[in-house]
C-alpha cells in the first residue's frame, strides 16, 4: 500500500483538519499538500473506516506525485499505466478532478479519451464515466459501478496544486444513502429544534475523542437523539437527559428504531445500549456520580426560533437568559466529566449581527476550570491557511438563510 493518503472533504475544510487531528489521522510531521478540496500526508496506519467521520467524501490512496503543470498525454499514460497493471481484462473507470489551479476544468473527457486510448494500445478494452455539471463524479456513480472495490473498476483522483499534482484510486467513498437512511428513516424528525445534521453529530464527536465501543458518553441537551444515535452508531453506551418529556419520548422511539436498523444493516454491530432521564442540565451533576463520563458532547439550546432577524434588543433579551443557562449547566456538568476528557458543544451564534454567546460566558468557563482547546495547533492552523474567527478556538457551522448558527467549541477538563 502507497504511504500517502489523500482526504477529500466537502464544505468544511479546516472542521475536517479538526477531525483528522482528533484522531491522529493528521499531524505536521506527516502532511504533504493541502488544498481546498483535501490534503495529502504519509500514513503508516491502515486505512481508517470513512463512515466514521462526517466530514470527508474520500479517501484516496496515492500512487504517483509529479510537477505541475503537466502536459495532458504524459498524465493519461501515466493513469493508463496504472490501470492496465491492476488487471488484463475489461477496465471501468472515471476520473474525478479536484483542481486548485483552473488547468483542468475543462479536461476531464478528453483525459479520459487519451485514457481510453493507450489503454487500447495495451490490448485492454474499457470504458468510462463523466460525471454531470461539476469535475468530480458523485458517489452514487462510484459506488453503483464498484469504482472503489472492484479490481477491474477504478476511480482515479487528482488533486491538483500550482506546483504539484497527485494522483491516486479511490479506495472508500461517503456512502450518503447510509447517512440519508439515519436521518430521514427516524421516526421523529422535530423542525422545531433545528434538526442538528447527522454528519455534524458524528463531527462533534470525533472531536471529543470519543472511543468507538469504549467511551461512556452524556448528552445533557439531547432532545430527538442526533448524538445519541451517532454514539450508538460507535457502539458506545450513551446517556441522555433533556427537561422536555415529548422530546424524551420521540428520542427514545428513533433510539429503538436505530438499533432494529442498524442490527439488520450490519449484522456485527454490538448494541452497547442507552439510559435517557427527564432532568434539567443545570442539576445533572445530581444524578449521576463524579467523573462518570468519557465524554459529553451536546448540542445546547439555541434559543428561540426567528423568522427574520431579530433586533439588537430581542438578541441582547435572548444572549442575557441563555448566558444563565450555559454557566450553570457548564459548572454542573465539570464534574461528570473524568479527567482529561473532552466536552464538545454547539452554542448560538447570530449570523448577521456576528453576536455570539460565547463572548458573554468565556471568562466563567475558564472560571470552572475548563481548558478552551483550540481546533488544531497554532503552527498547523496557519500553515492551513484557513481563516476562522477567535483564532482556530471555535468554528461556525451554518448553511445559507439560516439567521442562528452553530458555533462549536471543545472543552477540556484538566
Amino acid at each position: 500500500m502507497s504511504n500517502k493518503i489523500a482526504w477529500i472533504w466537502g464544505s468544511h475544510p479546516l472542521l475536517a483538519c479538526a477531525e483528522l487531528y482528533a484522531q491522529d489521522r493528521l499531524n505536521l510531521d506527516t502532511f504533504f499538500a493541502f488544498n481546498q478540496h483535501g490534503l495529502v500526508c504519509k500514513s503508516d496506519q491502515t486505512m481508517a473506516p470513512l463512515d466514521q467521520f462526517g466530514s470527508l467524501t474520500r479517501q484516496v490512496e496515492v500512487f504517483q506525485a509529479i510537477a505541475n503543470p503537466v502536459q495532458t498525454t504524459d498524465l493519461s499514460c501515466l493513469i493508463a499505466d496504472y490501470l492496465s497493471s491492476n488487471t488484463s481484462k475489461k477496465v471501468t473507470f472515471g476520473l474525478s478532478i479536484f483542481d486548485q489551479t483552473g488547468l483542468w476544468n475543462q479536461e476531464n473527457e478528453n483525459l479520459c479519451q487519451l485514457v481510453k486510448h493507450n489503454l487500447s494500445q495495451k490490448g485492454l478494452k474499457s470504458r468510462y464515466l463523466l460525471p454531470g455539471s461539476a469535475n468530480q463524479l458523485n458517489a452514487a456513480q462510484v459506488i453503483s459501478n464498484q469504482l472503489h472495490l472492484s479490481p477491474r473498476a477504478a476511480e482515479i483522483v487528482l488533486l491538483c496544486q500550482v506546483d504539484k499534482c497527485f494522483i491516486g484510486q479511490t479506495r472508500q467513498i461517503q456512502d450518503i444513502n447510509r447517512y440519508r437512511q439515519r436521518d430521514e428513516g427516524r421516526p421523529y424528525r422535530i423542525h422545531q429544534e433545528g434538526m442538528l445534521p447527522v454528519k455534524l453529530a458524528q463531527i462533534m464527536l470525533n472531536l471529543a475523542q470519543v472511543k468507538p465501543g469504549q467511551s461512556m458518553i452524556l448528552d445533557p441537551f439531547c432532545g430527538s437523539g442526533t448524538i445519541l444515535q451517532e454514539a450508538l452508531y460507535k457502539s458506545c453506551p450513551v446517556v441522555g437527559t433533556d427537561l422536555s418529556r415529548p422530546s424524551l419520548e420521540k428520542c427514545r422511539a428513533n433510539l429503538r428504531w436505530f438499533t432494529r436498523h442498524q442490527q439488520t444493516v450490519q449484522r456485527d454491530w454490538t448494541n452497547p445500549g442507552f439510559q435517557l432521564f427527564d432532568y434539567d442540565a443545570k442539576r445533572v451533576a445530581d444524578l449521576f456520580a463524579p467523573s462518570s463520563f468519557d465524554a459529553i458532547v451536546t448540542e445546547g439550546y439555541l434559543g428561540q426560533l426567528f423568522s427574520q432577524s431579530p433586533s439588537d434588543q430581542s438578541i441582547n433579551q435572548e444572549l442575557n437568559q441563555l448566558s444563565q443557562l450555559y454557566k450553570a449547566s457548564l459548572r454542573s456538568l465539570f464534574t461528570l466529566l473524568k479527567p482529561s476528557a473532552r466536552l464538545v458543544i454547539c452554542l448560538p451564534y447570530y449570523l448577521q449581527s456576528k453576536r455570539s454567546l460565547l463572548k458573554l460566558i468565556v471568562d466563567d468557563i475558564q472560571k470552572i476550570g475548563y481548558n478552551h482547546l483550540s481546533l488544531l495547533p497554532l503552527e498547523m492552523a496557519q500553515h492551513l491557511r484557513q481563516q476562522t474567527d477567535q483564532d482556530f478556538h471555535s468554528y461556525i457551522y451554518s448553511r445559507p438563510g439560516q439567521i442562528v448558527g452553530r458555533q462549536i467549541i471543545i472543552l477540556q477538563k484538566p
